[in-house]
C-alpha cells in the first residue's frame, strides 16, 4: 500500500460492505446502461452489505454495554473492536466493487450506493476513533467519551442497515406494483 491512509480509508470502507443473499427476486432493469448480471450482482452486494452492517451493530451493542463498566479487560475490547474493523473492511471491498458497477446497476441501486458511502466512511471513521482511544486510553474504557464513540459505531451502523433495508423494500414494493398492473391489464403507473 503506496498511500497508507487512502488504503486504509479504502479498505476500511470495504469492510463495511460484505454480503448475504437478496430476499427478492430480480431488480427491475430499465435504461439504455443497465446491464442484467450487474443489477443481480449489486443487488447481492447491497444485501451482503445490510446483513455485514447488521452483525456490526450487534457487535457495537455489546461494546456499549462493556463500556458501561469497567469489568472486562481493555483486550477485551480491543478484540471486539478488531471485528468491527475487519467488518468495515469487508464493506468496504464490497462497496469498491459496486462502485465498479455502478453505471450498469439499476437505478435505486445506485442510488442506494450513493447514501452507502458517507454512512461506510463516517462508520470507518469512527472505527479507526475508537480503536485509538482504546491504545491509548487502556485504563478509561468507562469514560463517557468512549461510550460515545462506540454508540456512535451502533448507530451508524444501524442506519447503515436501515438505509441498504428501505432501499430494497422499496424495489420489491415496485416489482410487486408492476406485476400487479401487468395482471389488471393496467397501463404502468395509471
Amino acid at each position: 500500500m503506496k498511500n497508507n491512509r487512502y488504503f486504509a480509508l479504502r479498505a476500511s470502507l470495504a469492510c463495511l460492505l460484505a454480503g448475504a443473499p437478496v430476499l427478492f427476486g430480480a431488480p427491475v432493469t430499465t435504461g439504455p446502461d443497465v446491464n442484467p448480471s450487474a443489477v443481480r450482482e449489486a443487488a447481492e452486494l447491497l444485501s451482503d452489505i445490510r446483513e455485514n452492517a447488521a452483525a456490526l451493530s450487534k457487535d457495537a451493542g455489546a461494546l456499549q454495554v462493556w463500556s458501561l463498566g469497567n469489568a472486562l479487560t481493555w483486550e477485551s475490547h480491543a478484540t471486539e473492536l478488531q471485528i468491527i474493523r475487519d467488518d468495515v473492511n469487508v464493506m468496504g471491498k464490497e462497496l469498491a466493487k459496486l462502485e465498479e458497477i455502478r453505471g450498469s446497476a439499476a437505478p435505486w441501486e445506485q442510488q442506494a450506493i450513493d447514501r452507502t458511502e458517507p454512512l461506510l466512511r463516517e462508520l470507518a471513521a469512527n472505527t479507526k476513533n475508537a480503536i485509538q482511544f482504546v491504545n491509548d486510553n487502556r485504563d478509561r474504557l468507562y469514560a463517557p467519551e468512549y461510550h460515545n464513540m462506540v454508540s456512535n459505531l451502533f448507530n451508524e451502523s444501524t442506519k447503515l442497515r436501515q438505509s441498504v433495508r428501505d432501499f430494497e423494500r422499496l424495489e420489491k414494493t415496485r416489482q410487486h406494483e408492476s406485476q400487479l398492473e401487468q395482471t389488471l391489464g393496467m397501463k404502468a403507473g395509471s
